[in-house]
């Protein structure tokens, strides 16, 4: 077995490891920051028209019980 192919196999992945382990919050974080405003705007919409109409459910509701 030559030399990068015994680094490769036995030192490759615990670097990876260690490297995984101190990136993962920075990544963690740049990723959340890019994504946060895409998935907000796409629940907002979502998720709108059924406030909407839970809101309307409950007012008729109220109504009934006055």
């Amino acid at each position: 077995m030559t030399w990068p192919e015994k680094w490769k196999a036995q030192m490759r992945p615990g670097l990876k490891a260690e490297l995984r382990a101190e990136l993962e919050a920075e990544v963690r974080a740049e990723v959340e920051a890019e994504l946060r405003p895409k998935i907000l705007a796409k629940l907002e919409a979502e998720l709108r028209p059924k406030i909407s109409e839970r809101l309307r459910e409950e007012m008729h509701a109220g109504e009934s019980d006055q």
